[in-house]
């Protein structure tokens, strides 16, 4: 009874743990997801030094199998560093044929009289070439500048992937060591356990119970699972591991950074489900640490050698699924021509008419452009059928203004046109709360809110 009572003051927080912990096999460390998605942010010769310190260990290193599989959905986010810049070549060289056009047009505007070109005098007309031409020489210089600077920039893209994916190579290595062969995971194990996983969250009963409103699906060959009990299955793995070799292990260190529900409520012991769990696995009381990653490399003198990638106050799955959502849906908004389409008509009709503006009877008609500058994107929700997000849109929009010219006089041929017409510049500034229906490929729900002013007249 007397050792049944001191199981929940063994292995208190890791301020107790001991870096002698290691140098017996009776010892199991395990290994979860997010020190693998660190460890494969890490250069190449710290990595190194990292994973040839842990085989050196005497310590027994279990890596589960949906750690692995967690890591090879989420590491994707980090090896597949763009090699290239957001726009391609091409269509740099188009946008500033775009510029160019514009900053011709209105530097015309700027220094030639009003009338028809046919009485302007020639020597206006080579005096207008001339002053475009000699500033369009800084223009060509500035379009040099910033194609050499997307070549410079995807230059250190592509050695950045190239480094990250040989880390990923000898990290691949040191996790084929330490994988279990004496366990199998079928799709039995996981529908056995998906059923355990919910009656546990629903007594919020860790690990895993925090990402019970998650329900994506993931496919790992021919099995599945859902992603929400995916901390509960590497706990489970954990527990069938130590059960394989019963009153062996007489310590489990749990090595990660998501340690959200895996405590009890006074934040000082992991909780004692766990507890009991483990000692019903290995057959006798364990110690139980469950420490971060910092904190264990630093008990291997390891400090010098890490530097720590991603912050851990969400799930690992869910940040970097997220952070790549945001950029995805941030290129859908600047690129979709259905969505600036319906962004271009309510900026029309949020523009003000064209007698406020300039003289004459006039009234606004079409949206010649819009270009979107920047869309910083936040996903709020995503099922497998769609995903919402809110968003703020800064860029310009240019709309063009036709009407009756009153200095025309009918039936008068003095060379002033029937009916005169500008366009109009303007900034604008949206925010867009929509969604994004994945099984269309469409945004759902065009209502915008924000302001236009005017910037510049052409």
């Amino acid at each position: 009874m007397k050792e049944k009572g001191n199981i929940f003051k063994i292995g208190m927080v890791n301020r107790d743990i001991k870096g002698e912990v290691f140098s017996t096999n009776k010892t199991l460390l395990v290994l979860d997801t997010n020190f693998l998605i660190e460890l494969v942010q890490q250069s190449e010769e710290n990595a190194k030094v990292i994973l040839e310190r842990l085989n050196k260990i005497s310590a027994t290193i279990y890596i589960p199998f949906f750690a692995l599989w967690e890591y090879a959905a989420n590491n994707n986010q980090v090896l597949d560093v763009k090699v290239e810049t957001r726009t391609r070549e091409e269509d740099v060289e188009k946008n500033f044929k775009g510029i160019e056009n514009e900053f011709r047009k209105t530097v015309k505007n700027a220094i030639t009289p009003k009338g028809d070109d046919l009485y302007f005098k020639e020597s206006i007309k080579t005096d207008t070439k001339e002053f475009i031409d000699k500033n369009m020489v800084k223009f060509n210089e500035l379009k040099k500048g910033v194609l050499d600077k997307k070549k410079a920039v995807e230059e250190q893209l592509t050695r950045t992937a190239s480094e990250i994916s040989k880390v990923n190579n000898i990290l691949l290595e040191f996790m084929d060591k330490h994988i279990s062969n004496s366990l199998t995971i079928d799709q039995k194990w996981i529908d056995r356990y998906e059923k355990e996983g919910k009656k546990r969250y629903e007594n919020k009963i860790g690990p895993g119970f925090a990402d019970a409103g998650k329900e994506m699906v993931r496919q790992y060959g021919n099995l599945s699972y859902h992603t929400k009990y995916g901390d509960f299955f590497i706990w489970r793995e954990v527990l069938d591991y130590t059960k394989s070799k019963p009153n062996f292990f007489e310590t489990l260190v749990f090595v990660t950074n998501d340690q959200k529900d895996l405590y009890d409520s006074t934040k000082k012991y992991p909780d004692k489900h766990l507890f009991g769990e483990l000692r019903e696995a290995n057959g006798k009381p364990t110690q139980l640490y469950i420490c971060k990653i910092e904190e264990v490399l630093g008990l291997l003198d390891l400090t010098p050698n890490y530097i720590p990638v991603s912050d851990y106050d969400d799930n690992i799955e869910d940040k970097s699924m997220r952070k790549k959502l945001n950029e995805n849906i941030a290129d859908q908004i600047e690129n979709n021509e259905e969505f600036k389409l319906h962004l271009g008509q309510w900026l029309l009709n949020k523009a003000p008419d064209s007698e406020d503006l300039s003289e004459g009877e006039g009234f606004k008609t079409d949206v010649e452009e819009v270009t979107i500058d920047t869309s910083e994107v936040s996903v709020s929700d995503l099922s497998l059928e769609e995903i919402t997000f809110t968003t703020s849109l800064s860029g310009q929009v240019i709309i063009s203004y036709v009407g009756e010219n009153p200095s025309y006089e009918r039936n008068i041929h003095d060379g002033i046109p029937e009916e005169i017409g500008e366009s109009i510049t303007f900034s604008f500034f949206v925010d867009y709360d929509g969604a994004y229906d994945l099984s269309d490929c469409r945004f759902e729900g065009f209502e915008f809110n924000g302001s236009l002013e005017e910037s510049n007249s052409i």
